[in-house]
């Protein structure tokens, strides 16, 4: 394969309306979340009440006032019972603590992570319509027209199917990086910028690295799908269907294996690195670990892709 049939295949993804429109959605979006996190980004209250609980949970402390800690009430509220005389149900006695706001503040080093998460599992599914619409109809057409153009090349098949992989993971790095620039900005100006050691370098990039590879990984589906079935309909109602599914097909003896094994299942695995241990579920049904889901995930890549293109070498050229 030329690398100037890549680069043509690659002009022709980000030349695309739907492309761009979905990039500057993103983006736009993007600044909505972080204007408002802004607005809201404000101090713990110098207002405080004092209070008696059994006990305080790390996360919820949000300061010290009179020797005493402050802790953020709907915190402990969600993690422990509060009580208003000097001893608990149980006799035992209590901590004596002042209630406070919740820091709003931006603090990039503690939410980046997060939102890298978010943002990776909703690029990998934007990706699926992205790379299934690349054979079919643009945005402003109609999302469920015929194929417009069948490939009968198989180097040219590939070329588009490297195309949707590169073109998908260049809009999560530039959505990523859109996202961490105006946390850290508001995090400077209006919040706390501390924390941004080389250790938590490492780990966004990672966690960055890790979701571009997971929108790479979607991309083939989403594209051989609708080469398959000649409409980008299908190949989004298929895949988005199985995301739904998976939750029924969990709770049953005989779905947790098809469960286990469905595409979509190692593609949100393997960008929100959490498995059924981290979310508290039977390992019969989920995948245990990073390099399980990025097997998967290559599998059903390397398979539809090989199936599609045996599919349009027996084709007859019409």
């Amino acid at each position: 394969m030329s690398m100037r049939l890549l680069d043509t295949e690659l002009r022709r993804f980000f030349s695309r309306r739907m492309v761009l429109g979905s990039l500057v959605a993103a983006l736009l979006l993007v600044v909505t979340i972080n204007v408002v996190q802004f607005i809201r980004s404000t101090p713990p209250s110098s207002t405080f009440t004092p209070a008696l609980i059994p006990g305080i949970p790390d996360e919820c402390r949000v300061g010290v006032f009179n020797h005493k800690p402050v802790v953020d009430k709907s915190c402990v509220e969600q993690r422990e019972p509060i009580f208003s005389g000097p001893q608990d149900a149980h006799g035992q006695p209590g901590v004596s603590v002042y209630f406070g706001d919740g820091d709003r503040r931006i603090h990039i080093s503690k939410t980046f992570g997060g939102t890298l998460q978010g943002t990776g599992i909703a690029m990998t599914l934007l990706s699926i319509v992205l790379a299934s619409s690349f054979l079919a109809a643009d945005f402003g057409t109609s999302i469920g027209t015929q194929l417009m153009y069948e490939p009968r090349r198989k180097l040219v098949y590939l070329a588009k199917t490297l195309a949707v992989m590169l073109g998908c993971a260049i809009c999560v790095l530039v959505i990523s990086i859109g996202a961490g620039l105006l946390q850290y900005l508001g995090s400077a100006m209006r919040g706390i910028s501390t924390g941004l050691d080389r250790h938590w370098l490492w780990f966004r990039l990672a966690d960055l690295g890790r979701i571009m590879l997971a929108s790479a990984f979607a991309a083939p589906l989403g594209l051989a799908i609708a080469a398959l079935t000649k409409r980008t309909v299908a190949a989004v109602g298929i895949l988005f269907g199985m995301m739904i599914s998976l939750g029924f097909l969990r709770q049953t003896s005989w779905g947790a294996p098809i469960a286990k094994i469905l595409p979509i299942n190692g593609i949100i695995s393997f960008a929100s690195n959490q498995f059924g241990h981290d979310l508290g579920r039977g390992a019969k049904a989920d995948l245990t670990s990073l390099g399980s889901a990025a097997v998967l995930c290559v599998l059903w890549a390397v398979g539809l892709t090989a199936v599609t293109l045996a599919w349009f070498s027996n084709r007859e050229i019409r």
